[in-house]
């Protein structure tokens, strides 16, 4: 790590203090060694090693976080860089790490672990249940913990239903919450996702409930919809009720935090009489 400047042949050893030139500028230990030459251990003597500086000794230096390490994980694995499996969407082929995706979900633990004859053939598996676009999402999801911002709101609803299929619970958690962001800003879409979500519960209760809050919000402006208008009559008094008995819900809590403050401010008025 350094190197005294003038040789100890040259100077003879003598009662000082000296610098060391360091060597190194990015120090990835916060320990130092020191290492003495054998003829002059009975004529030196260390009483203290004093670090002035900042930051130089940090071990944690210029260190990747875990997100940019699987991110550039996942940057490799679409340039086919060190991989060792791969998945073949008609004439469309991804490429991954094995061990990444056996470590990170028990779906493909399960797909590439548990035939020993397919893990040592290292086949290309050919996916028919999902497409080649929100595979990429999915597996982006598996590297990282999380989908792209620019995920468009089809993609997610794919990656919605694959996620639930595969069991993949954290990536089906994010895939409603991007939706939900969608469907906030854009109200025409919400009719369309009651109905996909209804007959599929109770895998998706969790976003048909978010739903039924953006009707007792937006209750007017849903029922101008014409696909508000194209439902069956069963589907339209649910939306209407679960949407009134919500906003009924939230008036009542309003009315009770009136009454509190109220009820405080007359406490304190009281007191301080």
């Amino acid at each position: 790590m350094w190197q005294r400047k003038t040789s100890p042949e040259i100077q003879p050893v003598a009662h000082n203090i000296f610098k060391p030139i360091l060597r190194r500028y990015h120090i990835q230990s916060n320990t130092i060694r020191v290492t003495l030459n054998p003829r002059y251990t009975d004529r030196i003597g260390i009483q203290a090693i004093k670090i002035a500086g900042s930051n130089i000794f940090d071990a944690n230096l210029n260190h990747r976080s875990l997100f940019q390490s699987m991110e550039k994980l996942y940057e490799q694995a679409l340039s086919n860089t060190n991989t060792d499996i791969q998945f073949i969407f008609d004439d469309k082929t991804v490429n991954a790490h094995r061990n990444i995706l056996c470590c990170r979900s028990s779906y493909f633990r399960s797909l590439l672990l548990s035939d020993f004859l397919e893990k040592s053939q290292r086949k290309p598996i050919q996916l028919t249940d999902i497409d080649y676009e929100t595979f990429l999402e999915i597996l982006h999801f598996v590297y990282t913990g999380t989908y792209h911002q620019s995920i468009s709101f089809d993609i997610a609803i794919k990656a919605m239903i694959y996620s639930n299929k595969i069991n993949l619970l954290t990536a089906k958690n994010a895939s409603i919450e991007h939706i939900c962001r969608y469907l906030r800003l854009h109200h025409d879409y919400i009719i369309n996702i009651y109905s996909l979500v209804k007959k599929m519960s109770p895998a998706f209760d969790l976003l048909l409930d978010y739903v039924y809050e953006l009707c007792s919000e937006f209750l007017n402006d849903i029922c101008k919809n014409e696909d508000f208008i194209n439902l069956e009559k069963e589907s339209m008094i649910d939306l209407i009720c679960q949407g009134a008995q919500r906003r009924d819900a939230r008036e009542q809590e309003k009315l009770k935090q009136m009454a509190s403050y109220h009820e405080n401010a007359r406490n304190e008025e009281e007191e301080e009489e």
